[in-house]
This record gives structure tokens, C-alpha cells and sequence, in this order.
């Protein structure tokens, strides 16, 4: 009888809570639907005038212009419809989140007022001298998962030793360029040097006024009858 009474009890407090859990944040599932019809209706209204509007356009000079202009013009009247839907679906799917909580609950509470009702209650000696339990003896491990830790650790080995060559071979390959660069730079020092240290060829000295002379008597001496 207590039992039942409980039960009766519990159900009465859940029916509430569910009932509650829908209007907890103000939401009526009536006038949510009418006025998901009523921001229908008006985008079917916001839809026919931009069909209209872009049948216009496309007699115009400047369609693209215009058409852009119509499109910023729907989206301006439709996005709060859109999001006053969004609103609207969120505060429905809250409210029967709640009403699954409160009837989750409920089932909870009945289930733990039946059982507490239904258990008998231990006397302490009873409490006292039942045994414990046995502890469980720790099984050793199978040959399959002992085959497993050594392939395991065999092929962490393996990657291990994969990205080692892998770093050997990108400081060989580093080093090996960082040579190439140092012979061409020093190969071109080198070119420069050589091109710097090459000397003209010695002009011949320019013959004085006074050579001039002597060698132009010397001609006419030489020149005259004897």
C-alpha cells in the first residue's frame, strides 16, 4: 500500500515537472506553430517579390547591378525570419530536452522508492558477519598479448631507427650542400683575385722634344751629299 501511494506520489510530481519543463522558459507549442505559419506566409510574400524583382532586372541595361541589388534587398527581409525560425526550433528542442530529463527522473525516483520499499534492511550482525568477497587472483598474461608487447615494441624500434637514418641523411645532404656552397664561393674569391692581378702591357715611353730634334738632325746629316 505504502508502495503504491509512492508511486501515485511520484508520478503526480513527475506529470508537473513535465509539465513545467515545457513552459520553464515561456514556450507554448501552439503559439510557436502559428507563428512558424505566419513567418512562412511572409516568405512566400518576401520570395514573390524578389521573383518579381529579378524578372524586372533582367529588362535593364545594368542586370548585374540591379540584381544584386534585389538580392541584398531579400536577404535583408528574410534573414530575421530565418533566424526568429532558428529561435524558435531551439526553444522546442529545449523544451522536450526538459520533459525526456523530468521523465528520466521520474522513472529514476519510482524505480529507487520500489527498491528501497521491496529491500529488506540488514541487521548490523548480519552486516558484521557477512564474509567479503574473495579477491580475484590476478591472471598472467596470455602468450598472444606477450607476442603482441614484443611486436609492439619491435616496431616502435623500427620507427625509431627509420627516423633516425632519416635525420642522418638530411645532415648529410645539408652538409654536403653547405660544402658545394663553400667551394663556389671560394672557386669565385679565387676568379676575382686572378682577374684583379693581371697587369697591362708596359706602354713605350713618349720621346721628349729634345729626342725629337736630335733624331730629326741626325736624319738630315745623314741625308746630305758628301
Amino acid at each position: 500500500m505504502k508502495t503504491a501511494h509512492a508511486v501515485a506520489l511520484i508520478t503526480l510530481v513527475v506529470s508537473g515537472l513535465v509539465r513545467a519543463a515545457g513552459a520553464d522558459e515561456g514556450f507554448d507549442a501552439s503559439a510557436a506553430q502559428a507563428e512558424r505559419q505566419a513567418l512562412a506566409q511572409q516568405r512566400i510574400g518576401f520570395d514573390a517579390q524578389y521573383a518579381r524583382e529579378q524578372a524586372a532586372c533582367r529588362e535593364r541595361f545594368a542586370v548585374s547591378d540591379c540584381l544584386d541589388a534585389a538580392r541584398l534587398r531579400h536577404s535583408a527581409a528574410v534573414d530575421p525570419l530565418i533566424r526568429r525560425q532558428q529561435a524558435l526550433d531551439a526553444a522546442e528542442r529545449a523544451a522536450r530536452a526538459r520533459a525526456a530529463r523530468a521523465q528520466t527522473d521520474a522513472r529514476e525516483a519510482e524505480a529507487a522508492s520500489t527498491a528501497a520499499h521491496d529491500k529488506p534492511t540488514p541487521s548490523i550482525s548480519s552486516a558484521v558477519a557477512a564474509p567479503l568477497p574473495p579477491a580475484r587472483p590476478r591472471s598472467a598474461p596470455s602468450e598472444e598479448a606477450r607476442r603482441q608487447a614484443l611486436a609492439d615494441r619491435d616496431a616502435k624500434a623500427a620507427a625509431q631507427a627509420s627516423v633516425e637514418r632519416a635525420r642522418q641523411a638530411a645532415r648529410k645532404a645539408d652538409l654536403a650542400e653547405r660544402q658545394q656552397q663553400a667551394k663556389q664561393q671560394a672557386d669565385e674569391r679565387a676568379a676575382k683575385l686572378a682577374e684583379r692581378g693581371r697587369k697591362p702591357a708596359a706602354r713605350l715611353p713618349e720621346p721628349s722634344a729634345s729626342s725629337i730634334e736630335q733624331f730629326k738632325a741626325q736624319s738630315q746629316g745623314a741625308s746630305a751629299p758628301h
